[in-house]
């Protein structure tokens, strides 16, 4: 009994797999600063969800093709199967970064706008979706067929998938190898492949530089923060110097009226007033200590 890859169970299997994988990306959003919301988030996973659906029809296709093969060691669509997932969750994956580079630095070269991955505008567009989704199904589809062409100059790779599938066969088991093709051996590599273009067709939060004019505004915040609390000291200082028998209700007076002329600096006479019971305070201790 050979191995199938299209088929009652087959299929079931393929849904349940897509469904855990895509799922640890809601694990990925918990613990990701700052976190996107749910409408952005689904943005984002949604063209996982369709370029990864395509990706997986060329798989069988591509599979189905190669195992019709009369070669002894490519009789087993399977093999090829899993050569190809492995192919474009690991090299792919890099392929996949390259393409939407390049198709990025092409639309800001013809400045086509709407393009730059994860930004979807304010408030979000489906139609700035609609250009990126479209731009990452096309990158998928140019890094299969990067993959394809690898495959077809380097021989020696085929050699990956049966090495694979060496210990599951030994089980003699096709039903255990499909689970393994199509659900062990996937969600393993599908979690890392969609963490990994997760993080890079998010939108990218980078460090902006602060401006000099910004700088400045922050500085004359502080000096306002920095003159609230001469104010406040300085409230403080009247209350003193109003209870103060010392100086007299005329000079609490002066003090308010000054203050009230220059809110954000400590006034002239408060400062003398202290330096005066300063000096008072300490003549007093000379003549106790003599």
């Amino acid at each position: 009994m050979s191995c199938r890859l299209v088929g009652g169970f087959s299929i079931f299997v393929q849904v349940l797999v897509g469904t855990l994988g895509f799922s640890t990306l809601i694990i990925k959003r918990y613990f990701e600063q700052p976190r996107r919301s749910w409408l952005i988030w689904g943005f984002d996973v949604s063209k996982q969800m369709i370029s990864g659906s395509i990706m997986h029809m060329c798989n069988l296709l591509v599979s189905a093709l190669s195992g019709a093969s009369t070669a002894e060691n490519a009789t087993n669509p399977c093999a090829w199967y899993v050569l190809n997932l492995t192919l474009d969750c690991t090299i792919g994956v890099a392929f996949i970064a390259g393409y939407l580079k390049l198709f990025e630095a092409l639309a800001m070269r013809y400045k086509i706008t709407g393009l730059e991955s994860g930004h979807y505008g304010d408030p979000p567009s489906w139609r700035l979706w609609l250009r990126q989704a479209s731009i990452f199904c096309l990158s998928m589809i140019c890094m299969k067929l990067t993959v394809i062409v690898a495959v077809a100059v380097f021989p020696f790779l085929v050699a990956i998938g049966n090495a694979i599938l060496v210990p599951v066969q030994m089980t003699h088991s096709p039903r255990f190898e499909i689970v393994f093709v199509m659900a062990i051996w996937p969600l393993v590599l599908n979690i890392f492949e969609s963490w990994v273009i997760d993080h890079f067709i998010k939108k990218r939060h980078e460090h902006v530089p602060v401006s000099t004019d910004e700088l400045a505004f922050e500085m004359q915040n502080a000096s306002v923060s920095s003159g609230s609390r001469t104010l406040q000291d300085a409230r403080i200082s009247v209350d003193e110097f109003e209870l103060d028998d010392e100086f007299g209700e005329d000079d609490g007076k002066q003090i308010a009226r000054a203050y009230h002329d220059h809110p954000f600096e400590m006034p002239t006479p408060v400062l003398t007033l202290t330096e005066s019971r300063a000096h008072r305070t300490s003549n007093s201790f000379a003549e106790q200590s003599t």
